[in-house]
């Protein structure tokens, strides 16, 4: 229900590079708060009631993901520093090598939210080197990569992350959010061709109402006369 709340919430600036994922603000956050926190207290009766920690092991697996659903609470919050304390704690604790790697993921995304580049970088080494990632994680990995290099202008490198996100990925959302800014990437580097070709993948996806708007004025501006139909 928090989810939900702050991604319909969410407002995108389309006169700038939108974000991939839908966070939203203090204000959509605070909106959230109560059932954030329910989620809080219904995970932290879990572990209390149902933890089966013998010897420093824990044999209840059900309790890592009340954990995670703690971490992941106090991240849409924006509470960012406690979530990164609960990450780190699944990561030193659960036995379970996808919890782990899960964890890593969501203790990156909180080092980007923070802004903490040189942290965000470390992490990114780790996630490469020390874990297994799924397929679902290794999406988020490279859009996490495809909006560090956009922060620092590197823009045929972030349209290569995006892609590779766009080929792991599931969700249909995340998906149409990454075709979206590959047209507005596309456009940056003139390469109008492409800019076309995703915006037009962003309204066959029929996303809400204003990302349709935008990407059908952001394909009408990636109009080319020696390549593209004028009359079309």
């Amino acid at each position: 229900d928090g989810v939900k709340k702050i991604t319909s919430n969410h407002k995108d600036n389309y006169k700038e590079i939108i974000s991939i994922n839908t966070y939203g603000d203090l204000k959509t956050a605070k909106a959230a708060q109560s059932s954030l926190d329910k989620a809080i207290e219904k995970s932290t009766v879990a572990i209390k009631q149902h933890s089966m920690d013998i010897g420093g092991d824990e044999k209840n697996k059900l309790i890592d993901d009340a954990y995670l659903i703690i971490g992941k609470a106090k991240f849409y919050k924006q509470e960012y520093i406690p979530a990164i304390n609960t990450f780190n704690y699944i990561i030193r604790k659960s036995n379970n090598t996808e919890t782990q790697s899960e964890a890593a993921i969501w203790a990156t995304l909180c080092q980007q939210q923070l802004n903490n580049k040189e942290s965000l970088k470390q992490n990114i080494l780790k996630l490469e080197e020390d874990y297994y990632l799924n397929k679902e994680q290794e999406a988020v990995l490279f859009e996490i990569k495809a909006e560090l290099a956009i922060k620092e202008k590197n823009f045929e490198a972030a349209k290569d992350y995006l892609i590779k996100a766009v080929r792991q990925g599931r969700q249909k959302n995340k998906k149409t959010r990454c075709y979206y800014i590959l047209g507005q990437l596309s456009l940056i580097t003139n390469d109008q061709q492409n800019a076309l070709r995703y915006f037009d993948q962003v309204v066959k996806k029929n996303p809400k109402y204003d990302m349709v708007f935008s990407a059908k004025l952001k394909r009408a501006s990636s109009y080319l006369p020696e390549l593209n139909d004028f009359e079309k």
